[in-house]
């Protein structure tokens, strides 16, 4: 029996559209879904609440483009 973990999932913002498909995908298997469009509200420190959010998480999905590497946030 799989157990349900909390999974930060990072990407570029260029990478939406995958990420969003990826989320669904840990979600739709019972996974908890820690990222910045759904965690971070407006407003918030968002370098401190993403470093919140790894600390919660279990897991991490890094989803690595072209973007996602060239990024000074991602890395």
């Amino acid at each position: 029996m799989q157990t349900k973990a909390k999974i930060f999932l990072s990407y570029s913002r260029d990478d939406s559209g995958q990420a969003d498909q990826i989320a669904r995908f840990l979600e739709d298997h019972g996974h908890d879904v820690l990222r910045d469009v759904d965690d971070i509200s407006l407003g918030e420190h968002w370098k401190e609440r993403i470093s919140e959010l790894i600390a919660d998480a279990e897991k991490m999905v890094f989803l690595i483009s072209p973007s996602s590497v060239s990024s000074p946030v991602c890395v």
